[in-house]
C-alpha cells in the first residue's frame, strides 16, 4: 500500500508454485495459500503473525 502522494514502482517476480508461502516483513505476517483444494477440504488460505510461532512438535503426542 502506498501511503504517500508519490508514484510507486514495484517488481513482482513469481513462478506460481502451489502452495505458496509469503513473509510480509513490514507487518510481521506470514501467509500460506494454495490454488487447489486440500484433501481435508477447502484450499489453504492462512495468515499468521510471526510472534504467534509455535514449535514444530507443539501439541503432538509421541508415538508408542
Amino acid at each position: 500500500m502506498n501511503r504517500t502522494d508519490e508514484a510507486v514502482r514495484y517488481v513482482v517476480a513469481a513462478c506460481h508454485v502451489s502452495p505458496e508461502v509469503v513473509e510480509h516483513v513490514d507487518s510481521g505476517k506470514v501467509l500460506a495459500m494454495a490454488q487447489t483444494e486440500s484433501p481435508r477440504g477447502p484450499r489453504l488460505w492462512s495468515v499468521h503473525r510471526l510472534e504467534a510461532e509455535v514449535d514444530y512438535f507443539d501439541g503432538e503426542e509421541p508415538k508408542g
